[in-house]
Formats: C-alpha cells, structure tokens, sequence
C-alpha cells in the first residue's frame, strides 16, 4: 500500500518539501534563463568598427551555399563588409557578384581553401591559409563565423562498419579544419582590438549514434569554446568566443529537411538567432528558441530515457534509408 502524506513523519514531510521547493526553484531558474537568453538585445553591432574605428570585416567558412550564404547576407545587411571561404573559385565568384549587387556599399574578399585538406595539413600548411589578409591593410577582422561543416555522406551506420576515409574527413571537416582556421584568425582579430569568434554546432553531439565521427566533431569544438574563452581572459584580449547549437535546419542545400517546420526553421530564422545571442556571455547556447525548448525539456529525462529514444531515432532513420534504396 502507498503511504499517505499524513502518516508521514514530521521529518519526512519536511524533507519532501525543501527537495519540491528546490525542483520548482530550478525549473524557475531554467524557465527565466531560457527567457533572458532569447529576448535580451545581440552585442553583434560593437563588432562593427574595430577598436581604433576601421570598418569591421566578416570571414564567412562555407559561405556559398545553405547557412554560410545567409550568414553572408545577413551581415552584409548589419554593416559588415564580408571575405567569403569557398573550395569552388567559381561558386565564391558568383555569390560575390550576387553580394555586390545587393550590398553596393559593403565590400566583399574571397578566399579559397579546401577544408579537407585539414586532416592533413601542418603547420606549413594551414599557416598559409589566411596569408592575403594578413598583408591586406583594408581588411580589419573583428568577426570569424565557423561554419563550414556537416557530415561528407549522407549514408549512416554504426561506427565499426563506417569506412575509415568517411571518420577521417568528417573530423577534418568539423574539428580539425574550425581549429586550425581559429588559430590562424586570433591574431588578425588582436591586430583589430576586439573580435567575435562564432562556431556553428549540432545537437548530434550529444551522442546521437549511426553518424560516425559527426557527433564527436561537434562535441570537440563545445569543449574549445570553452576554452578558448579562458584562454582569452588568461591573455587579456577582448575575443568573445560563442558557440551556438542547432537541430535541423531547412535551407536549399541539404535533403535531410523537406520543408521548414516547428522544429526545423528555415536558415535565415537560424542565422538571426546565432548573431541574436553574441555577447550573452555564455561560452555555449542552443541559439534557436523552438531547438532550445526542445533541449530544455530532454534535459529533465533521466538517461535510461534518452537512450531509448536516440537509439529509437536511430532505428527510424535506417528503415527511412532502406525505403530510399528500395525507390
């Protein structure tokens, strides 16, 4: 039989209601903070003019197509003049023509790089990246977006039948190549005062199985983030390093999403979301609302819970595979 509140013990009862008190405080403190997040006022605009008043510089990764192009726009709009990264010179060339046309009085760079060359790029190498806007006096950088990612293949599967090549160029694409990249861009934001480091991230990287490296990726660069904002700080330089989270997004360069929906907004309903949270002072955010609800709410499910439902998720994904092979 169930015991009945009044025949508990005066103790007991006490103890019930300090742990019911402290389970309303913390889901106020989550509810508030969710809140606070969303509707407070984005720092993006301070990012503008670099510390001695030069025009601020945008650098774009993955700039020509999907989230990138937008992010592109989307700055363009706020005031930034905008160097595009590309691995096709063609693709970068259009979207700079497209840019001028509709920003006349911005300016744009392009700068080609391939990002799987990561997995096995040196020093020597990935040093030269950045080199015509090192010694490019008109070009201030106050902001990098880390964009450029995603998994190389579509296919999933568990991680000991994935192809090596497949786990190789993924943590290339994801990690190695935003790492390497940071490391070269530090010093031309220190050369402006000031600067933004902004990472795009999955929600993948809580473990979602089937995606190989993917997940694991992604993971690395919440764990730079914080990081490199302590590094910062150690060094005195005012860098502010964000790195924003999403779930599924529908832009016109994926087949994932079919059309946009509650919890898949299209990107540029993204993209405002990620710059709507810089200087919020937090090394890590879920940047859209309707993906941060949904975080929130798997954050109260024990773990027994989410394993059942990744892996169920994980299930539902192969058999939506095997009906495509089968068409």
């Amino acid at each position: 039989m169930m015991l009945a509140l009044d025949q508990l013990s005066p103790a007991a009862t006490s103890a019930l209601t300090v742990l019911g008190a402290l389970w309303c405080l913390d889901v106020t403190r989550r509810v508030a903070s969710l809140l606070w997040l969303h509707l407070r006022p984005s720092s993006l605009d301070r990012y503008l003019l670099t510390s001695s008043g030069k025009p601020g510089w945008a650098l774009v990764t993955g700039a020509t197509g999907g989230m990138g192009a937008t992010f592109a726009h989307e700055l363009a709009s706020r005031g930034f003049n905008v160097v595009l990264h590309g691995r096709s010179s063609d693709k970068l060339r259009r979207l700079h023509d497209k840019l001028a046309a509709a920003h006349p009085s911005r300016k744009f760079r392009t700068v080609v790089i391939d990002a799987f060359a990561a997995a096995t790029a040196g020093g020597s190498v990935s040093d030269g990246w950045l080199a015509s806007l090192q010694h490019d006096d008109d070009v201030n950088l106050t902001v990098l977006v880390n964009n450029a990612g995603g998994a190389i293949e579509e296919t999933r599967g568990t991680f000991d039948v994935m192809p090596a090549d497949r786990l190789i160029n993924d943590m290339a694409l994801n990690a190695l190549f935003p790492m390497l990249l940071i490391r070269q861009v530090i010093p031309l934001l220190e050369r402006s005062g000031r600067g933004l480091i902004l990472n795009i991230g999955s929600l993948a990287d809580v473990g979602m199985p089937t995606l190989g490296s993917y997940p694991g990726s992604k993971s690395a660069m919440v764990t730079l983030a914080t990081q490199l904002n302590r590094e910062m700080m150690l060094s005195g330089l005012d860098i502010e390093v964000l790195h924003t989270e999403f779930g599924a997004v529908y832009h016109e360069t994926q087949t994932v999403v079919q059309k946009p929906g509650f919890l898949e907004p299209e990107a540029e309903y993204v993209v405002r979301a990620a710059l709507g949270k810089v200087g919020c002072g937090r090394p890590v955010v879920v940047a859209h609302w309707a993906h941060a609800l949904g975080s929130s709410a798997l954050a109260f499910l024990p773990r027994f819970v989410l394993d059942r439902i990744f892996v169920g998720l994980a299930r539902d994904l192969h058999m939506v595979d095997l009906n495509l092979k089968k068409d």
